[in-house]
C-alpha cells in the first residue's frame, strides 16, 4: 500500500489510480506530471493495490480523486482529467 504522505494546503490531496497497461492512463499521464511538480500526488497502480482501489470503489481507470482532510471532494474518470486539473488549482488557490 502507498506509504501515507502529509498533504499541501489544509490537508488537500490527489489519487490517481491507474494501469500500467491502460493507453487512456498513459495520455493523463503529463496533466498529473504536472500537478505533481506543485502538489503531493499519490499515484496508485490497481494491478499493485486492488484493496485500496476496492475501497475507494474505483470502477474504471484512469481515476482521478480530490481528497481534503480524508473524504472525496471531486472525481473524474478517463479524459476528463483536464478538468480535474482545474477543480485541483481552484482548491489550491489562496
Amino acid at each position: 500500500m502507498p506509504e501515507r504522505q502529509v498533504m499541501k494546503k489544509d490537508n488537500i490531496g490527489l489519487l490517481y489510480f491507474h494501469g500500467t497497461n491502460c493507453p487512456v492512463c498513459k495520455t493523463t499521464q503529463p496533466v498529473i506530471n504536472r500537478i505533481a511538480k506543485r502538489h503531493t500526488v499519490i499515484i496508485i497502480d490497481v494491478e499493485e493495490h486492488p484493496k485500496m482501489a476496492s475501497n475507494y470503489q474505483i470502477m474504471s481507470i484512469p481515476t482521478l480523486i480530490i481528497t481534503r482532510d480524508d473524504e472525496v471532494v471531486h472525481s473524474l474518470v478517463g479524459t476528463r482529467i483536464l478538468k480535474i486539473e482545474e477543480k485541483w488549482n481552484e482548491l489550491m488557490s489562496p
